[in-house]
C-alpha cells in the first residue's frame, strides 16, 4: 500500500503520472479522474471531474463533496483510498501497525474498508491496516488500496548475494510513445550484472550485456497495444552465475503508433455521410497521426494566439488534442458560425481590438456553436450567467442577456471577459488566458501567481499547467482550432476554414 500526505491546495488523482497522486495500472480510472481541494476555511473537498467511471464517497455516487475523517473514495469502481487525519499518536503506533500489516499480506484484496472503524486495527482487511500503518505527523494523509497499485522498489538478492538494483529512468512513468524511444536504466552496485532483460506487458522485448545497458523500444513492433491501454515496463537483471533479479519499480507507458489517414467513404450521390439525426460526423473513421496533429497545431497557434514560441511538441499534449478532435468533427460548424459572423466579428475585432479568432475557436471549443443553455452556463460560450452580473461583463447589453437568440450580448459579455483576464492577469498571455476560461478574476490571479513567473519556462505551457481541469480547457481550445482551420482533413467537405469568416488581424 502507500500512504501520502497531502501537502498542496488541490491534489489531483488519475491514471496518468501528471497526477500528483497516479494510478497507473487501473484502467477503470480515468486520465484525469478527481481531485481533492482544501478550501479556505481549511476544509478538504472531494471534485469529480467529469470521469468516465465516476468517483463514490462511502458507498454514494460524488461529484463534489466536503471530505471527513474516515472517508472511504472510490475511483472508477475499483480504486479505494481512505481520507484520514494523521496524529502524532499514531507515530507511537507504527510498529505494532506494521507488524499487523506483515501478518496480513495475503489478505484477499477485494475485502471490504468499514468507514465507520476508522482508525481501528484488523488482520482481516487490507485497507484498514494500510490505515493503521499511517505513522505522519499531524497532516492529512490518503490510504490507498487499489489493484496493484504499489511503488515497492524492493529487489530480490540472488542466490549468488549479487545485490544490483536498477531503475527506469527513461522514459517516465504515464508517457505515451509514438516513435522509437531509447529505454534507460541506472544501476546501484552493478559489479555483479551480467546481462539485462527488458520486459513490455510481462514479455521479453530486448535484452543487452553492454553498460549502460540502453535498448530501444519500437512501438510499430507493438501495434497490438495501442489501444489507449497502459503497459508495463519492467527489467530484470541476470548476474555472473546467471540468477534473474528481477526489479519491482516497474513504470506504465501506453503505445500509439502512427497512421496515416483513413479515406472518408462517400455516399453514391458524393459527399460526406453523416448521422442525419443530429448533424454528427463523428462516426467517420478518420484519423490523424501525432505528426499531423504537430504540423497542424504549428500552422495554427500563430493565428490563434499570436505567438508561435510555445513548446507544443510535448507527445502527450499532441496525443490529447488528436483524440479530442474526434469530438468536434460536427458537420456544418461553418453554417452555424456564419449565424453569428457580425457579432463575434464586431465586439472582439471593432470593439475589443482581440483576434476574432479567439471568440470562433473558443464558441466551437466550448459549444460547437450551438448556444443551448445548461447549468454550467449559457450562449456560445457557456458562461456563468453570475460571473457577468458581477464583473458588469454586459455593461452594454441593454435588455439584452447571453442567452439571449441574437447572441450579441454573449459576444460583449465573453470578449470583454477575455480581454480583462488575457491582459490584465495573464499580461497577455493567450494560452494561460485561455486555460483559465470560466475563472473569476480574483482566482485567476490566485493561479497565475502560483505559476512560474519566467516566461520561458511558461512556453512550456502543458508542463506547468497541472490542474487537470485547466489542461482540458486548453485540449479543447487546440483541437476545436485544428477541426475549425482543417475540415476537409476530418471528414468535413461541406464545411470551410472559419478564417474565411473575419478579416486578418493586425495589432
Amino acid at each position: 500500500g502507500k500512504e501520502v500526505e497531502i501537502v498542496e491546495a488541490i491534489m489531483t488523482l488519475g491514471r496518468t503520472s501528471e497526477n500528483v497522486l497516479s494510478f497507473t495500472e487501473d484502467s477503470n480510472v480515468s486520465r484525469f479522474h478527481a481531485e481533492i481541494e482544501k478550501r479556505a476555511e481549511g476544509d478538504y473537498w472531494l471534485i469529480d471531474l467529469g470521469s468516465s467511471n465516476g468517483t463514490e464517497l462511502n458507498g454514494n455516487g460524488a461529484t463534489e463533496a466536503p471530505l471527513n475523517d474516515g472517508d472511504e473514495i472510490v475511483l472508477g469502481g475499483s480504486t479505494v483510498i481512505r481520507f484520514a487525519y494523521g496524529t502524532e499518536e499514531e507515530k507511537k503506533e507504527e510498529p505494532e501497525a506494521e507488524e499487523e500489516e506483515s501478518e496480513a499480506a495475503d489478505a484477499p484484496e477485494t475485502a471490504k474498508p468499514d468507514a465507520a472503524a476508522a482508525g481501528t486495527k484488523s488482520s482481516n482487511s487490507m485497507y484498514l491496516l494500510v490505515f493503521a500503518a499511517i505513522a505522519i505527523g499531524l497532516g492529512v494523509v490518503l490510504a490507498v488500496a487499489a489493484m496493484g497499485f504499489y511503488f515497492s522498489k524492493d529487489t530480490t538478492e540472488s542466490a549468488s548475494g549479487c545485490t544490483a538494483a536498477a531503475e527506469i529512468i527513461s522514459p517516465e512513468n504515464g508517457d505515451i510513445l509514438s516513435e522509437s524511444t531509447s529505454v534507460e536504466i541506472e544501476i546501484d552496485n552493478g559489479s555483479c550484472v551480467d546481462e539485462v532483460i527488458f520486459e513490455i506487458g510481462g514479455k521479453e522485448f530486448a535484452r543487452t550485456q553492454d553498460p549502460p545497458y540502453e535498448v530501444t523500444l519500437d512501438p510499430d513492433r507493438f501495434a497490438n497495444m495501442s489501444d489507449g491501454r497502459d503497459r508495463k515496463i519492467n527489467i530484470v537483471l541476470i548476474d555472473s552465475d546467471g540468477n534473474k533479479i528481477r526489479q519491482n519499480n516497474e513504470i506504465a507507458i501506453s503505445i500509439e503508433t502512427i497512421e496515416a489517414a483513413t479515406p472518408t467513404p462517400e455516399t453514391p450521390g458524393g459527399g460526406t455521410p453523416v448521422d442525419t439525426k443530429n448533424g454528427d460526423n463523428s462516426q467517420v473513421p478518420v484519423q490523424t497521426s501525432l505528426i499531423d496533429t504537430q504540423e497542424m497545431a504549428k500552422a495554427v497557434l500563430p493565428k490563434i494566439t499570436g505567438n508561435s514560441a510555445y513548446n507544443i511538441n510535448n507527445q502527450q499534449f499532441l496525443s490529447a488534442v488528436a483524440k479530442m478532435t474526434a469530438e468536434y468533427r460536427s458537420e456544418g460548424f461553418y453554417a452555424r458560425a456564419l449565424k453569428y459572423r457580425d457579432v463575434i466579428n464586431y465586439q472582439y475585432l471593432r470593439e475589443q481590438n482581440l483576434d476574432p479568432s479567439l471568440g470562433y475557436v473558443l464558441a466551437m471549443s466550448r459549444t460547437k456553436f450551438q448556444p443551448v443553455a445548461r447549468a454550467e452556463g449559457a450562449g456560445l460560450w457557456r458562461m456563468n450567467n453570475q460571473l457577468v452580473l458581477d464583473n458588469a461583463y454586459n455593461g452594454i447589453c441593454g435588455a439584452e442577456t447571453i442567452a439571449s437568440e441574437t447572441q450579441k450580448c454573449a459576444a460583449i459579455a465573453s470578449s470583454s471577459y477575455l480581454k480583462d483576464i488575457i491582459l490584465n492577469v495573464f499580461n497577455g498571455d493567450v494560452i494561460y488566458g485561455v486555460a483559465a476560461f470560466g475563472m473569476d478574476k480574483q482566482e485567476a490571479a490566485l493561479w497565475n501567481a502560483s505559476l512560474p513567473n519566467d516566461p520561458a519556462v511558461r512556453r512550456d505551457f502543458w508542463k506547468v499547467i497541472r490542474n487537470p481541469q485547466r489542461k482540458q480547457e486548453v485540449v479543447r481550445f487546440f483541437a476545436a482550432a485544428l477541426v475549425l482551420e482543417n475540415p476537409k482533413k476530418f471528414g468535413l467537405d461541406r464545411d470551410m476554414p472559419i478564417s474565411t469568416l473575419y478579416p486578418a488581424y493586425a495589432e
